[in-house]
């Protein structure tokens, strides 16, 4: 069930969900498989992810991702990354590449050596 499902029952709000199906749905899956090849769609064979989250508890681990349409500057991804880092809780957090106007998203090592298991 998804959280706005839950939340609408906690707070006895009606609550409907609809799906629509469109053209360009409908073609993005018949293609999925060529956007993977071409980098448009984030994918990885890495299951080592998984493998770190199964070892965690249940609702301990924080997900982050901005989507597909959030560009932001250097400095804001750097200050994000540390806001994380602070908050002192385990995270999955998804990088695009392109998440830097003109410029490939990285953060500093010394945030990868602060927050890496």
């Amino acid at each position: 069930m998804s959280f706005t499902l839950k939340a609408a029952q906690q707070f006895g709000i009606p609550e409907l969900l609809l799906w629509t199906t469109s053209a360009c749905g409908l073609l993005a899956y018949m293609h999925y498989s060529q956007l993977v090849e071409r980098g448009y769609a984030p994918l990885q064979d890495d299951a080592s992810c998984i493998d770190w989250l199964d070892k965690k508890e249940s609702s301990s681990v924080v997900y982050v991702n901005f989507g597909s349409i959030t560009v932001m500057t250097a400095p804001q991804l750097i200050e994000f990354a540390w806001g994380l880092a602070n908050s002192m809780k385990q995270f999955v957090w998804i990088v695009r590449p392109d998440t830097l106007a003109g410029d490939r998203a990285t953060v500093p090592q010394e945030f990868l050596a602060e927050t890496r298991e």
